[in-house]
């Protein structure tokens, strides 16, 4: 779909303009510059799936507890072999339990990593099952790698893998978007609940990373029975998890001796994480999920100046890297103007993430990934028979 949008105008260097698939780029927005940007399909970029292990997804069904584990010791025997349609890149073996607890392996033709890991059972107060826990990027596996690794979950078809697959639900998801024909320095981006952002810059002193955080809870003051404050500990992620973030596709493909993407056009990734602690959506539930973009907003910040264009830059870079106050007195800046160029900044209108024309197009970037095939298994897992009976 190609979306012009008009403000005023503005003057601005264009980048060379590339020429990138439609089905992988269906949105192309042009803008009152000149500027036109192509917007890739989102799709997802890393994937954390788990689900409990019971007799049932063995065939055939183990008829005790010693059976039980001991088929799920002889799977995890079986993804610890070298041989096999994915590479093995590492495991991780306990003795005692006679487990390959964790797994490294890799899948397609990139060889991107898979991560398996056996969760043991736990008792106590809310006991716990056997678990598996899957954790890989589907855009980089891609569908043939996918087949492949579900072939080596089977088990030689004694694992039901589809029965599996009905079972898990998400811990977590990345979801991309890329822009091409814009660089991060020219994006302007925020979250809701905003907390702390990071910035990297390259050796050239050009913007490469911007990383958003979730504010972690604030610290409590605990006190002896004597009524002193007691010291109160530093946090083990004082930054807060990571929600989105924005990076150079060119120089994160340099760094790896890579081509960049589109040659000399700029490419800049969005990427929004979401986090589940155990009551995420089920993995069937994954094609028709409501929109996991609203909580991102970004635009390009040339389209949107609310004043002078190298005033708005400027006040653009200098928030980066200093206060708001700060900023408004470097700047002489008076009230009106500083509450003007606050608000355009804090509260960007998201004009290249357009957050329904690209969540359509959600179910295409499952289908690119090959994810959708995982998909297709889970949904009919109730309709696939084995020796014994209905699944």
């Amino acid at each position: 779909m190609s979306v012009t949008l008009t403000h005023g105008t503005e003057a601005s260097n264009k980048p060379p303009v590339p020429t990138p698939p439609q089905n992988e780029y269906p949105v192309h927005l042009t803008f009152s510059d000149g500027r036109e940007v192509w917007v890739s399909a989102p799709k997802p970029d890393r994937i954390s799936l788990i689900a409990p292990l019971t007799p049932a997804h063995f065939i055939p069904k183990p008829t005790g507890e010693k059976q039980f584990v001991e088929l799920i010791k002889g799977l995890s025997s079986s993804l610890a072999m070298k041989e096999g349609s994915t590479g093995l890149v590492d495991t991780q073996f306990s003795p005692k339990e006679k487990l390959y607890d964790k797994i490294w392996r890799t899948a397609g033709d990139r060889d991107a990593g898979v991560f398996i890991q056996f969760i043991r059972p736990k008792n106590g107060k809310k006991p716990q099952p056997w678990k598996l826990r899957l954790e890989f990027n589907p855009r980089k596996v891609g569908p043939v790698g996918l087949k492949a690794l579900t072939d080596e979950l089977s088990y030689a078809k004694t694992f039901r893998i589809y029965r599996f697959l009905a079972d898990c639900r998400l811990t977590r998801l990345d979801v991309a978007v890329d822009f091409i024909g814009v660089a991060i320095s020219e994006v302007i981006a925020s979250v809701s609940l905003p907390g702390k952002r990071t910035f990297y810059v390259g050796d050239d002193g050009s913007l490469e990373t911007t990383q958003f955080h979730r504010n972690n809870p604030p610290p409590k003051q605990a006190y002896s029975p004597a009524g002193k404050p007691k010291k109160v500990p530093r946090s083990s992620d004082p930054l807060g998890p990571v929600v989105a973030k924005l990076y150079d596709r060119v120089k994160e493909r340099a760094a790896v001796l890579q081509p960049a993407p589109f040659g000399p056009a700029p490419v800049t990734r969005a990427e929004i994480v979401k986090r589940w602690n155990g009551g995420g959506p089920k993995l069937v539930q994954l094609d028709g999920h409501k929109n996991l973009l609203l909580d991102f907003q970004a635009g390009y910040a040339s389209h949107q100046a609310p004043t002078d264009l190298n005033e708005w830059r400027t006040y653009v870079a200098a928030r980066r890297v200093t206060s708001k106050a700060e900023t408004n007195k470097a700047m002489k800046l008076s009230v009106p103007k500083a509450i003007l160029l606050s608000r355009h900044y804090d509260h960007p209108c998201s004009t290249l993430l357009l957050h329904e024309e690209l969540w359509s197009h959600w179910p295409s970037g499952l289908a690119a990934t090959g994810l959708d095939y995982w998909i297709a298994l889970a949904t009919q897992a109730p309709l696939i028979t084995f020796e014994g009976g209905q699944a």
